[in-house]
C-alpha cells in the first residue's frame, strides 16, 4: 500500500491552464503494449509497438513508448524514436526529457542538460501551474514552493489570492502551496472556489483528488480523479492518484498501468518512478522495477541541481 500522495507540482511562469490542449489518448492497441511491458516483457512490447508504428497507427504514442523502452534498456537506440516523437508532438515534455535521460545513461551530461531543461519547461507549461504576470514577491513565493519550501510561499500567495477573488490561476497556486505545506483540508476548501470559477479545470480536480486521498476519503478521491481524466486523459496527477487507489485495492496491474501513464504524461516527477519501480519489484518484475528506480535517481539528481533542492530525499511509503 502506498503512503500519502506526494505532489511535485511546478510553477513555470507563462500562462496557466488557458492554452487549448488537444489531447488524443493512446488507442487500446497501444495501451495493450503497456500491459505487456509491465508484465516484464519489454522486447515483446517493443515488437508490438514497431508493428503499430509501421502501420502508421498511433504514431506518436508508439514512437514515444518505443523511445521510453529503449531508455530503460538500450539508451543508445532511444534517440531515433524520441526525436521522431518530438517532431510529431513538439509540445509534449516526454520526448525531450527522455532524450535527456538517455544522454545521462550514456554519461553525456553536456547533451543531457538542455534536453532535460526543455522537457521540464514543457511539463510546467503543459500542467498549467503558472501566472502570466507576477510581482517580485509572488515570484519568490512560487520559487519557494518549487524548491520544496511551500510554507515560505504560502502567505504571499494567500494575500494575493484574497485580493483578487476572480483570479482562478492564483487561487489554484495558493491551494497547491497549502497542500504541499501539509494542510489538505484547507487546500480542498480553496479548490472548491477554483472549481466554481472554472468547472473545466482538470488540474484542480486532480489536486482535489490528492487532497481527498490524504484526508482518507478514498471514494471521493476516485470521483475527483475520474472527473480530471474525463477532462484530460493525460492529467498526470489524476493518473497517479487513480494508480494509488488501485494499489490500495490490490489491483496491482491496474496500478502499474496508471502510474506508468502518469510518467508518460509528465516524466519530471521522481515519485512516479519511485512508486512504480518499488511496486514492480514487490509484485512483478525485479529487473524492470530496478530500471525505473534508476531513472528516478537520475530525475531527482537533475531537479535537485536545477531547482536547488538542498539535501532532497524522496518521500517513502
Amino acid at each position: 500500500m502506498r503512503g500519502w500522495i506526494v505532489v511535485v507540482t511546478c510553477l513555470w511562469l507563462g500562462g496557466c491552464g488557458k492554452a487549448e490542449r488537444q489531447v488524443v489518448p493512446a488507442s487500446p492497441a497501444v495501451l495493450r503494449t503497456d500491459r505487456i511491458l509491465l508484465k516484464g516483457h519489454p522486447e515483446e512490447a517493443a515488437t508490438a509497438l514497431k508493428r503499430l508504428a509501421s502501420e502508421d497507427r498511433d504514431t506518436f504514442h508508439a514512437q514515444y513508448r518505443l523511445g521510453v523502452i529503449a531508455v530503460l534498456d538500450h539508451p543508445d537506440s532511444a534517440a531515433a524514436f524520441l526525436t521522431r516523437a518530438a517532431s510529431l508532438n513538439p509540445h509534449h515534455p516526454g520526448p525531450p526529457f527522455f532524450l535527456g535521460l538517455a544522454a545521462l545513461r550514456r554519461n553525456d551530461r553536456a547533451a543531457a542538460e538542455p534536453l532535460l531543461e526543455r522537457g521540464y519547461a514543457l511539463a510546467r507549461a503543459r500542467a498549467g501551474y503558472a501566472l502570466e504576470d507576477t510581482t517580485t514577491v509572488l515570484r519568490d513565493a512560487l520559487r519557494a514552493v518549487e524548491q520544496l519550501r511551500p510554507r515560505d510561499g504560502t502567505a504571499a500567495l494567500r494575500d494575493a489570492a484574497r485580493a483578487d477573488s476572480s483570479n482562478v490561476d492564483l487561487w489554484y497556486l495558493w491551494a497547491n502551496a497549502v497542500y504541499r505545506a501539509g494542510d489538505p483540508d484547507t487546500a480542498r476548501e480553496i479548490l472548491d472556489h477554483v472549481i466554481t470559477l472554472r468547472p473545466g479545470f482538470p488540474e484542480a480536480f486532480a489536486l482535489q483528488a490528492a487532497c481527498l486521498y490524504r484526508l482518507g476519503r478514498r471514494p471521493a478521491a476516485q470521483i475527483a480523479s475520474d472527473r480530471a481524466l474525463e477532462l484530460n486523459p493525460e492529467q498526470s496527477l489524476a493518473l497517479y492518484v487513480s494508480g494509488t487507489l488501485a494499489s490500495d485495492n490490490s489491483q496491482y496491474l491496474d496500478a502499474f498501468l496508471l502510474t506508468y501513464r502518469a510518467i508518460l504524461a509528465d516524466p519530471t516527477i521522481p515519485e512516479y518512478y519511485q512508486y512504480l519501480g518499488s511496486d514492480l519489484i514487490r509484485y512483478s518484475s525485479l529487473d524492470l522495477g530496478s530500471r525505473f528506480l534508476e531513472l528516478m535517481e537520475l530525475v531527482r539528481a537533475f531537479l535537485g541541481t536545477y531547482l536547488g533542492w538542498s539535501g532532497y530525499v524522496p518521500s517513502g511509503r
